[in-house]
């Protein structure tokens, strides 16, 4: 994983005038005994490199134990049914 910027300015590899591909993946914690257990994840790639990688997340607590994701920003820009794989490529 990388500690410095993953998009520049600078051509090359990560400029961001450039396709990318990116992958997200999200893992709500769990709650235990009404306390929230910090064993969430979340996994960030772009162009197949792992910039971001945590196990040790806590998005939500024992006041909302039912939480989930209802709205995420990228999406496939057919919609849901589509007859085939979709991939969603941002400049």
């Amino acid at each position: 994983m990388t500690s410095t910027a993953v998009f520049t300015d600078a051509p090359g590899p990560g400029y961001e005038s450039d396709w990318h591909f990116v992958e997200a993946y999200f893992r709500l914690n769990t709650i235990d005994t009404g306390i929230g257990v910090p064993n969430g994840a979340i996994r960030y790639w772009v162009d197949g490199a792992l910039e971001i990688s945590s196990d040790a997340v806590l998005m939500r607590t024992a006041q909302f134990p039912s939480m989930q994701f209802d709205q995420f920003l990228m999406l496939p820009y057919i919609g849901d049914g589509s007859p085939m794989d979709q991939t969603m490529w941002i400049d």
